[in-house]
C-alpha cells in the first residue's frame, strides 16, 4: 500500500500526536471513485470521534479516487462500524469531521 498524509485544513486548529495538523496513513480501499477508505497510523480524537479509519470523498465535484492518485481535495468522515459494511449509501450518514488535502507520502 502506498503512505499517504492528509494536512488538516478546517477544524484550523487540529493536531495531532506531534504537534502538526497533518494525519498519515494509507487508502486501504477505493469503493468507487467518489468514496475512499484511509486508515490513519494512528488513533486520532477529533470533534468527539476517536478512531483511525475515515471514510474520504472528494471535495471538488470534477474529482474522482483512482489507483495511483497523486493529490486531491477531501473531506473525510469517521466511520466507528465495520469497514467491510461501507457502502456509497453511508456517505451522507455519516458526520464530517475534516477538510484537508490527501497527498501521496511516498
Amino acid at each position: 500500500m502506498k503512505n499517504y498524509n492528509i494536512i488538516i485544513s478546517e477544524p484550523w486548529d487540529f493536531t495531532n500526536s506531534d504537534g502538526s495538523n497533518i494525519i498519515s496513513g494509507q487508502i486501504i480501499r477505493i469503493v468507487n471513485e467518489e468514496i475512499a477508505i484511509f486508515r490513519c497510523n494512528e488513533k486520532i480524537l477529533l470533534n468527539g470521534f476517536e478512531g483511525d479509519f475515515f471514510l474520504l470523498s472528494p471535495r471538488l465535484l470534477h474529482e474522482r479516487f483512482f489507483k495511483g492518485v497523486l493529490s486531491i481535495e477531501v473531506n473525510g468522515a469517521g466511520i466507528s462500524s465495520s469497514i467491510e459494511d461501507i457502502s456509497p449509501s453511508m456517505v451522507n450518514q455519516l458526520q464530517l469531521l475534516f477538510i484537508g488535502s490527501l497527498k501521496r507520502a511516498d
